[in-house]
């Protein structure tokens, strides 16, 4: 039988006895720090380090915490402008029994488990999908096992400011590897690589852009959102567009 009982989460929340007063003492003590452009000379305590493992690090554990301590500021932005080390390609971890016959359906699609499957086609009448799976459980580990650097946070930075859509596993590895290893490099060149890498490519259609019919989309985009900036204050034109459109007809990839 259906139990049709409603329950009163209202009266659940009731029942814990939170102490709502606590919270917002919590909240008014909270220090105030002003910033700007003159080296920090204040207090170096738990408390701002932890202020700033929250904005360098995709989220910090104890053993970040842990990794400062005794350390300077200076010393401490040292290590957080560490680069990390090359991640390793993702491998199979989506598809660990399969059988003969099914080995035999996708020929030189089918890749064994603990091997790497980035560079390996795709099956045309098979869904790709556990791979895409697969791939983003190896962006997120990457970035929850992070070390006391801010580089997978510049990777989750430049992924939101240079956002393209989802292409094949191999397409979006070469665009998430972009990103890595351009993060400590000067944006000019971040943007050289994004604009040649093959997601962007098709995602702003780049790739499509002809001579006699140059496609605006990612020139726009390009100086829109990712340099210049638009507004009253912007410093570009429609024939910006336009020229940049057609300055960057011809690059295309063969995936």
């Amino acid at each position: 039988m259906q139990n049709t009982k409603k329950v009163d989460l209202v009266a659940q929340f009731r029942k814990e006895n939170v102490d709502f007063s606590k919270i917002e003492q919590a909240r008014a003590s909270r220090t105030i720090v002003n910033t700007g452009l003159e080296a920090y000379t204040g207090t170096w305590g738990t408390a701002q380090k932890k202020h700033l493992l929250n904005r360098v690090l995709t989220g910090y554990a104890n053993r970040h915490l842990t990794d400062l301590n005794n350390l300077s500021l200076q010393k401490s932005l040292d290590l957080i402008f560490t680069p990390e080390k090359q991640p390793s390609v993702p491998v199979n971890d989506y598809d660990y029994e399969i059988t003969k016959e099914e080995t035999e359906k996708q020929l030189h699609f089918y890749v064994e488990p603990g091997k790497e499957y980035v560079f390996v086609p795709e099956p045309n009448n098979g869904s790709p999908w556990p791979r895409h799976q697969s791939h983003d459980a190896w962006l997120f580990k990457n970035m929850v096992t992070q070390s006391t650097s801010i580089h997978w946070r510049m990777v989750f930075f430049l992924h939101n400011l240079l956002a393209a859509g989802k292409g094949s596993v191999k397409m979006l590895y070469q665009h998430y590897m972009t990103l890595f290893n351009t993060s400590f490099e000067s944006y000019k060149t971040t943007i050289y690589k994004i604009t040649l890498d093959p997601t962007m490519l098709d995602y702003l259609n780049l790739q499509s852009s002809q001579k006699n019919k140059p496609d605006e989309n990612y020139a726009r985009e390009l100086q829109e959102l990712f340099t210049v900036g638009k507004g009253a204050g912007s410093q570009f034109t429609e024939q910006d567009v336009s020229e940049m459109a057609r300055l960057l007809v011809g690059w295309q990839f063969s995936w």
